[in-house]
């Protein structure tokens, strides 16, 4: 850890990556609130965030931030989420579900198994993060239903008004 603690290491800005991306996951809860309250559910906002915080000060802490490192790739859909909000023209919720579903559905399959079956060699007190991708992937089935459901209305409506969305 850093000089001045856990805290001071987190907003490292020299550190690693995985410190740096503690210390700005935290921002856009903390916007969010401010301009988008409604956008922030309890548990797709709040649990989930602080979930991800405190997941990363223990992968810190016992210095196996490598098993988080390979999920991060799953953060392209909420790129291509957050340009089309910032600028709807470049809106894509074809792209923005493929690489959903691509990284966060199969990807994120794919590291569990990775993960699970490497469980054994991780050592005493550490197979606990095998267990730790159950929770998001949970999540992220459960998001993808949404937006599966989403675009279903979508064509729905299309279909029956005879107009564009």
């Amino acid at each position: 850890m850093g000089r001045g603690g856990i805290i001071t290491t987190i907003i490292d800005r020299n550190g690693p990556p995985i410190r740096r991306d503690i210390y700005t996951g935290l921002i856009p809860v903390i916007i969010c609130q401010a301009y988008y309250p409604s956008a922030l559910a309890l548990l797709t906002g709040w649990i989930h965030h602080i979930s991800y915080f405190i997941l990363m000060l223990a992968l810190l802490y016992h210095n196996r931030t490598n098993s988080f490192a390979m999920f991060c790739v799953e953060e392209l859909p909420t790129m291509i989420l957050n340009i089309g909000i910032v600028n709807k023209e470049h809106r894509s919720d074809f792209w923005f579900g493929t690489t959903f579903l691509a990284t966060r559905l199969f990807y994120h399959g794919w590291g569990m198994a990775k993960l699970w079956g490497m469980r054994e060699g991780l050592g005493d007190g550490y197979r606990w993060i095998a267990w730790v991708p159950i929770g998001p992937m949970a999540l992220h089935c459960m998001w993808f239903r949404g937006f599966v459901l989403q675009q279903i209305r979508r064509v729905r409506r299309v279909t029956t008004t005879g107009k564009a969305l």
